[in-house]
Order: C-alpha cells, then sequence, then structure tokens
C-alpha cells in the first residue's frame, strides 16, 4: 500500500514541477528573449547562434527557478488531492501526514542537489560564458549594430551618435563620439564624416576613420577647455574590445567558477585583507539549495492548510510565500554586501525563518490545528474572489 501511494504522488509531482519549471523559466527569461530579438532585427546574427545564447542564459536562472517550481508543484499536487477529497479519504484510512511525505521529500532533495549543482558550477559558467559570446558577436557584427539618430554604446565608456549611416554601415556623417575609455577627463569628438575600417591583417582590428572634426577635453576642475581641430583622426575601436576582454578574465564574482572562488578568499584571507565581498557570493551558492529543500517541505502543510473547495487558495498561498521570501532574501543580500552586519546573518536569517515557518506548520497540520495567519489569508482569498465574481457580472445577474 506504502509504495503504491509513494509512486502514485511520486507521479502526481512531476507533471506540476515540470510545467512550473518552464513557465517561471520563461518569465525570468523574457528580459533576455527580447533583448535576443533585438540582436536579430538589428545586427542580423544568425538564429542558430542566438539559440545556443539563448541555452546558455537558461542555467544562472535555474537556481531561482527550481526552488520555485519545487514549492508549486507541491501545493498544486495536494491542493487538488485535498479539493478532490482524497486526502479525507487517505486519513480516514489511517494515513498521516508524515506518511504522504516520502515522495515530497525525495522530490526535494532532488531539486535541492539539482539546485546545488546550479549554483556552484552551471550558473557561473553560463554568465561567464554568455558575456564572451555576447562580447564575440558584438566584435563581428558591430557595424550593424550602429543605428542613426540613435545614442549609441557599444562598449562601457563610449558613446557614438552619427546622424546618417550609409547603406553599406562603414560610412557616417554628423558624428558626436564621448571617449571616457583611456583618460580621466572624457573627449567630445565633433567630424563631419566618419567610416569604419578594417584591417587587412588582422579583419577584427576595428578603426574608426573621422574626418574634419574638432576634439574638446573640459577639465571641471581646472575650468580648463582644450580644442585640437583635425582633418583626420583614429579611434581604435578595438581598444574597448580588449578592455572588454580583460574585463571578463578578471571575472566578476558572480562568474567566477566556485574553486577560483575559493582560491580567492583563500588568498584574500592569508595576506590579511577582507573577503567578505567573495564568502557573500559562496555563502549565497549555498543557501540558495538550502531554500529549494525547506519549499519542497513546505508545500505540503502550506496545501492542506488552504480550502479544499478552491484549489486556487494553495496555489496563490505559494505564490505569496515566494514573493515575501525573495524580498527577503534580497534585503538580506543587501545588508551583507553592504558590511553593516557579518555577512553570514542576513544571508542565512531567511533561510531560518523559512525554518521556523515550516516545522511549525507541519507540527499544526500533523495534529489538525489550522494556522491563524493562513486562515486570515484563506478568508481574504475569498473575499477577493467573490468580488471578482460579482464585478465580472453582467447587470442583470448573468455571467
Amino acid at each position: 500500500m506504502g509504495k503504491i501511494l509513494h509512486r502514485y504522488l511520486l507521479s502526481e509531482l512531476l507533471g506540476p514541477f515540470a510545467l512550473s519549471l518552464g513557465v517561471f523559466l520563461f518569465v525570468l527569461l523574457m528580459g533576455r528573449l527580447l533583448q535576443i530579438v533585438d540582436l536579430i532585427v538589428r545586427q542580423g546574427i544568425p538564429p542558430l547562434i542566438l539559440l545556443k545564447l539563448f541555452a546558455i542564459l537558461i542555467p544562472p536562472f535555474l537556481p531561482f527557478a527550481i526552488p520555485m517550481a519545487t514549492l508549486i508543484s507541491g501545493v498544486v499536487c495536494f491542493s487538488r488531492l485535498s479539493s478532490d477529497l482524497e486526502i479525507t479519504a487517505l486519513r480516514a484510512s489511517g494515513i498521516g501526514l508524515f506518511q504522504l511525505f516520502p515522495p515530497v521529500l525525495l522530490l526535494s532533495t532532488l531539486a535541492s542537489l539539482l539546485t546545488l549543482v546550479m549554483t556552484l558550477y552551471g550558473a557561473p559558467w553560463g554568465s561567464f560564458t554568455f558575456r564572451v559570446l555576447a562580447l564575440e558577436m558584438a566584435q563581428k557584427h558591430l557595424t550593424v549594430a550602429f543605428k542613426p539618430e540613435v545614442f549609441n554604446a557599444p562598449f562601457r565608456d563610449f558613446l557614438l551618435y552619427a546622424e546618417r549611416i550609409s547603406q553599406d554601415r562603414q560610412g557616417m556623417e554628423g558624428i558626436f563620439i564621448q571617449d571616457r575609455r583611456s583618460t580621466e577627463v572624457p573627449l567630445q569628438i565633433l567630424a563631419k564624416r566618419g567610416r569604419i575600417l578594417r584591417s587587412e591583417d588582422n579583419p577584427d582590428l576595428l578603426t574608426l576613420l573621422l574626418e574634419e572634426g574638432t576634439i574638446l577635453q573640459v577639465n571641471p576642475e581646472k575650468e580648463a577647455l582644450r580644442r585640437i581641430r583635425f582633418r583626420q583622426y583614429e579611434v581604435n575601436l578595438e581598444l574597448a574590445l580588449t578592455q572588454a576582454r580583460q574585463e571578463i578574465q578578471r571575472g566578476r564574482r558572480k562568474e567566477m567558477d566556485t574553486a577560483r572562488l575559493l582560491r580567492k578568499i583563500h588568498k584574500l584571507t592569508r595576506m590579511g585583507k577582507p573577503a567578505d565581498q567573495y564568502l557573500v557570493e559562496f555563502h549565497r551558492r549555498l543557501s540558495i539549495p538550502v531554500t529549494c529543500l525547506l519549499f519542497g517541505l513546505l508545500s505540503l502543510p502550506l496545501a492542506l492548510q488552504s480550502r479544499p473547495q478552491g484549489r486556487s487558495h494553495g496555489f496563490l498561498l505559494g505564490t505569496l510565500t515566494i514573493v515575501v521570501y525573495y524580498m527577503i532574501f534580497a534585503t538580506g543580500q543587501t545588508l551583507a554586501e553592504s558590511g553593516r552586519l557579518p555577512f553570514w546573518i542576513p544571508l542565512w536569517a531567511p533561510n531560518l525563518l523559512l525554518a521556523g515557518f515550516t516545522f511549525l506548520l507541519l507540527w499544526r497540520t500533523a495534529r489538525e490545528r489550522p494556522s491563524m495567519l493562513l486562515v486570515l489569508l484563506n478568508a481574504s482569498i475569498d473575499r477577493i474572489q467573490r468580488w471578482f465574481s460579482t464585478s465580472t457580472r453582467t447587470p442583470g445577474g448573468a455571467p
């Protein structure tokens, strides 16, 4: 009986889990999806390369999508069983709350392990690889990316405006450039014409040749203005690409693989320098899988505490739990990075609060004692649903 029940519950959990994971991934990727579509339209990049770029983006978002899918799948599954009175039948047969737990614990553990692999390896690899591939595309399709009468920012600290761009994307007229790459005081460059040249020896080496213009350099501290007129002036675009490569090689904390991150922490600690920022990133990677496990454990009592007559109650309570938790988590991460508190307190406090709430709800559900907080939330959901149902009806009373 136990094995049959556990297989049945596990099959009921897997369907909502896969569907929820797909939905959450789609929602999280929507912002980047618009950028990818823009690359297709503006830069003419082959769709296969963009499909590869889109696939690389998935691992960085999985550590957020998997915990949410784990909670929602459990809530949806057990809300349906409760709504169909299957939970009531199981309890009448002498099956208690904790006998329903093994499938939930199995799915939560597997999801937590997958999240751990993603936070330690998948997400850093995906973030790093995405930046490298994006830089390569920017280098190969740079000229296509420039648009007339728009302030183009293809590189960091480099801004270009052109009134007109030729059809072959090589010639420009009415050019304004702000260049902050190599000097503390930015250069303002005005030119009548310009064209992009590629080196014959190295096609990836780009130069913007400007004609008949002026270079302005304003120093507010010294209240000085430097003006240089030129017939021809070359702007090395490869410099920006080189700087971008160097920045990628140095790596951001979120893009470092875990082994490199630990070596950095060890090196800074040995030198007596603060390593809090890197420790924050390492503990963040460890805390997210714990969240996934707790979400899975919470899903069963959260669903059973919702009203049996409405399947939507459990889903809404699960969604509210996700929103509240990640608001607390984001606040804690900000506090940890600011150094106002020891980094481990704000990073692990959300999980401690979630664990306390989970085990309290488990204890009350096992003894069939309703949680007053959830009773009030269920009542509020009922009122909202009745108001919405009434407001959508026609004056004659027909829907």
